[in-house]
C-alpha cells in the first residue's frame, strides 16, 4: 500500500493500492457527501493513475497510451483516416499543472510542425506549444475551450485538442511509439528529476507527485526552462 495524502480531503490521509487498482476511503467519510462519493471522483488525480493504465502503461508515473504516436515535444498524434487527432501527453499536462486556459487554432487555419499551434495559461504563467505536423485545422474540440480541466483528467481522450489534415507525407517513423515511446520518455523524466534537483532545487518522486505544483513552485525564469526544455519553444 502506498500513503498518499488527499488533494480534497487535506486533513486525511488516504491509501492507495497500485497493484488491486483499488482507492480506500477515509471511514469517517464514506456516508458523507464529498467528491470521494459522488461523481466528481473523475477529478481525483490519485483516481487517475487508475482510470488511465486500462489501454497502456504508466512509466516512472506518467501514462503512456498504446496506438498512440509521441512527438518531441510532448503532443500525442492518432491517425483517424486522412487526418490526425492531436493533443497533449500526461507528461506535459503534469508538468504545466491545472490549466486555466487554452487557445487553439481556428478551423481552417494551417499548422506548421515547429511553429506555435496552441496556448495553455496555469495560473499566471503560459505555455505555448508547436504543432508536430504539417496541414489544416478541420476541427477542434469546444469542450476544453469551456472546460481546460479536461486536459488535466483526460488528456488522452475528452482533452484532445484538434483534427488536422495533413498536407504532405506524414511519415510516423519519425515520431516516437510503442517501446521507443517508453525509452523515450523514461529519458525525459531523467531529464525533468536532474534539472529540478540539481538547477531548480525541487525534489520529485517518481510517481511525479509535484510536478502537478510546479507552475506555483518556479518563478518566471525557471519556468521558462523547463518549457523550452520539455515543450521545446523558442518563448
Amino acid at each position: 500500500m502506498t500513503d498518499k495524502k488527499c488533494p480534497f480531503l487535506e486533513e486525511k490521509t488516504v491509501a492507495f493500492c497500485k497493484e488491486y487498482s483499488m482507492k480506500m476511503i477515509p471511514t469517517d467519510k464514506i456516508h458523507t457527501p464529498n467528491r470521494c462519493t459522488e461523481e466528481s471522483y473523475t477529478d481525483c488525480p490519485i483516481y487517475g493513475v487508475i482510470a488511465e493504465a486500462g489501454d497502456g502503461e504508466r512509466v516512472r508515473g506518467f501514462a503512456l497510451k498504446k496506438d498512440f504516436y509521441y512527438h518531441l515535444s510532448h503532443s500525442w498524434l492518432r491517425r483517424e483516416g486522412e487526418n490526425f487527432r492531436i493533443g497533449l501527453d500526461d507528461f506535459a499536462q503534469r508538468l504545466v499543472g491545472k490549466i486555466k486556459e487554452v487557445k487553439l487554432p481556428l478551423i481552417g487555419s494551417q499548422v506548421q510542425v515547429w511553429d506555435f499551434a496552441w496556448e495553455l495559461r496555469c495560473g499566471n504563467k503560459t505555455a505555448k506549444m508547436v504543432s508536430p505536423i504539417n496541414g489544416t485545422v478541420v476541427d477542434v474540440n469546444e469542450e476544453v475551450l469551456i472546460d481546460p480541466t479536461l486536459l488535466n483528467r483526460d488528456s488522452y481522450g475528452q482533452g484532445w485538442l484538434f483534427i488536422a489534415r495533413p498536407s504532405d507525407d506524414t511519415k510516423l517513423s519519425r515520431f516516437f511509439f510503442g517501446k521507443t515511446a517508453r525509452n523515450w520518455l523514461e529519458g525525459e523524466v531523467d531529464k525533468l528529476h536532474q534539472i529540478l534537483e540539481t538547477d531548480i532545487g525541487v525534489i520529485i518522486t517518481d510517481g511525479g507527485d509535484l510536478v502537478g505544483e510546479l507552475y506555483a513552485k518556479l518563478d518566471k525564469n525557471q519556468w521558462l526552462r523547463l518549457i523550452r526544455s520539455f515543450l521545446l519553444t523558442s518563448q
